[in-house]
């Protein structure tokens, strides 16, 4: 029977031993009885140290010197306070450091003896990483709060679940009314569409993220430009369940490129007027060809309606001259004021060597140009590009007639103007005026696109600075390169539109 009794305690400690969490027992004066191994790890204390100490020795003030109080209350009324419940209390360690203990106690009896078992682990890990993990809720909500860039969150649906700040002054409306509006009470009906498919795309997994330009209400009659960023946020099982919005209040800008584009096109048609003003001489002599020529033919109908040998078709013959040169100078006509005419900024898909023909023909109506020739070597199959096509012929007919400019003392009769248009290897339309003009300098080269800089004897010094603004502002660059013999070429680019999307 003593040996059985031994082999069960002996078996009873290796199984308290073994166990990862700290196992104390005591009696009902707070003795230690039992003290196992993850307790000696948990507190220091050595098994030696701790058997026979009141267990208080592992608690800090002022648990420690209330302890026995506990016991006493608990046996008295049955009441738990931690015996029989358990609770996150604080242990002491031999060196005297304190730290959180996750303590579980319960009675038992043992050879008709009140016990109690106590079950312990650290939880200095998990407190603090609870601690930090707090603390980064804590500073994400700061910083949500207090971000510069208006930032909402919305269901699947559009609805708005909650905002920071920078957004209830974005919209202007009061945080209680703004959370649980829809996309479509805040867009403008115009692009309320255009955002609700951004959200559905997002909310269907079909995309990561979407940016779009869209009209904001403010007020009844007051509207606001955004640039928002839409992301999806994501579950662990990577399943859309809400969408980040971030709006970038770009109204000012936008109003400022406007204001810009339309002092721009100002600034574009004082130019166009000033290079119909140069060409005047030559678009004169070019009108005033069919003129005379529709004189000369209506004074020839009246003598042969005198004769009375008058033959019908010398009539006909005479009056189809006179339709054919009033069309010739009415599509002179027409050219002219459709290049110089005050309009709005209009961008349209078109073909960039139908624009560049045009412009080449009203160009060589200006007698001033006649002696030199405007070679063209056009790309075929070019895709389209949405441009606004009279800026576009406003910056061909600069560049042409700057090369007419620098040739005009120095070119040999054989010199040609050329006209080019490709696609570059970065996909884009390209086209390049060639010269074989004087060049220039060194110093004038670095200011050439400044506006008021001119070589010329005369002129306002604006047409490359407005010619450059113009491609700037069509998404392309315009830039000129010395050529290997004489002369420069300028090279402009504009973006090119696949396909027939508008």
């Amino acid at each position: 029977m003593q040996n059985r009794y031994r082999q069960d305690s002996a078996r009873l400690s290796a199984i308290l031993d073994a166990t990862v969490d700290g196992i104390i027992v005591i009696d009902r004066r707070g003795i230690m009885l039992e003290y196992n191994h993850a307790a000696e790890r948990i507190f220091g204390f050595s098994r030696e140290e701790a058997l026979g100490q009141n267990v208080s020795m592992l608690m800090p003030d002022p648990d420690r010197s209330r302890h026995d109080g506990y016991v006493d209350r608990y046996i008295e009324t049955k009441s738990p306070r931690i015996i029989g419940i358990g609770r996150e209390v604080t242990g002491r360690r031999k060196d005297g450091s304190t730290f959180p203990l996750d303590l579980a106690v319960n009675e038992i009896t043992l050879e008709n003896e009140l016990n109690f078992v106590g079950i312990c682990r650290d939880i200095t890990e998990r407190v603090e990483s609870s601690r930090q993990l707090e603390e980064s809720r804590k500073q994400l909500s700061v910083w949500w709060e207090n971000a510069p860039i208006a930032k909402a969150v919305c269901d699947l649906t559009g609805r708005i679940i909650r905002v920071n700040e920078a957004a209830v002054d974005f919209w202007s409306i009061d945080r209680h009314r703004l959370v649980g509006s829809t996309i479509d009470q805040l867009t403008h009906p115009e692009d309320t569409q255009q955002c609700l498919l951004a959200i559905r795309e997002l909310a269907e997994a079909r995309r990561e993220r979407r940016t779009l330009q869209i009209r904001f209400r403010k007020s009844r009659d007051e509207w606001s430009i955004g640039q928002v960023h839409c992301t999806s946020v994501r579950n662990e099982n990577d399943v859309p369940v809400e969408i980040m919005l971030q709006i970038v209040d770009r109204t000012a800008e936008v109003s400022a490129e406007e204001e810009a584009g339309e002092h721009r096109e100002r600034l574009a048609h004082v130019t166009r007027i000033g290079t119909m003003a140069e060409m005047a001489t030559g678009i004169a002599h070019e009108v005033n060809q069919p003129l005379t020529a529709i004189a000369t033919y209506s004074q020839a109908c009246r003598r042969l309606m005198q004769d009375d040998r008058i033959e019908r078709e010398d009539i006909l013959d005479a009056l189809e001259q006179i339709n054919a040169q009033a069309l010739r100078a009415g599509e002179v006509i027409r050219r002219l004021r459709s290049f110089v005419r005050k309009r709005e900024s209009d961008r349209q898909l078109v073909s960039l060597n139908d624009v560049i023909r045009e412009i080449v023909t009203l160009a060589n109506t200006d007698s001033n140009l006649i002696e030199f020739e405007i070679e063209l070597d056009l790309a075929s199959d070019l895709p389209r590009t949405k441009v606004d096509p009279v800026q576009i012929q406003q910056v061909v007919l600069n560049l042409i007639q700057n090369g007419k400019d620098a040739m005009r003392d120095t070119a040999s009769a054989d010199d040609t103007i050329g006209v080019r248009t490709r696609r570059n290897a970065a996909g884009q339309l390209e086209v390049s005026v060639r010269d074989c003009g004087t060049g220039i300098s060194e110093v004038d080269a670095s200011t050439l696109f400044d506006p008021f800089f001119t070589t010329k004897k005369s002129g306002m010094g604006m047409g490359l600075s407005i010619s450059r603004s113009i491609i700037t502002a069509h998404g392309g660059t315009l830039w000129f390169e010395r050529n290997p013999d004489k002369g420069l070429t300028f090279y402009f680019t504009l973006p090119a539109t696949i396909g027939d999307e508008e």
